[in-house]
């Protein structure tokens, strides 16, 4: 199968992603990621209980794009929020994508 390997930096570091032509994330979720999608939820997964500011600053991505992930990740079940409001933080619900 055909692969992309994509770059992202973060932090002024960089992460090298392999992902599958066909949008695959290691074979687990058959394409429903985008790159930007699997990156957050490589964050999520690295730092459990992070919240959405903290996911857009470490990220760099617009906060309303990280609510709309998160939302799509929740509708999925892949993630689960736990916490108030105001400290709480999401983590990886179920079976983990590597």
């Amino acid at each position: 199968m055909l692969s992309r390997l994509s770059r992202f930096v973060i932090a002024n570091r960089s992460i090298w992603v392999k992902f599958n032509i066909s949008g695959e994330l290691n074979g687990e979720l058959n394409g429903e990621l985008t790159d930007r999608q699997a990156l957050v939820y490589k964050e999520i997964r690295n730092n459990p209980g992070i919240n959405a500011r903290e996911l857009s600053e470490t990220l760099e991505i617009p906060f309303s794009t990280v609510d709309k992930y998160i939302r799509i990740f929740n509708s999925k079940g892949i993630i689960e929020r736990k916490g108030s409001k105001k400290t709480g933080g999401y983590y990886i619900y179920g079976k983990q994508i590597q």
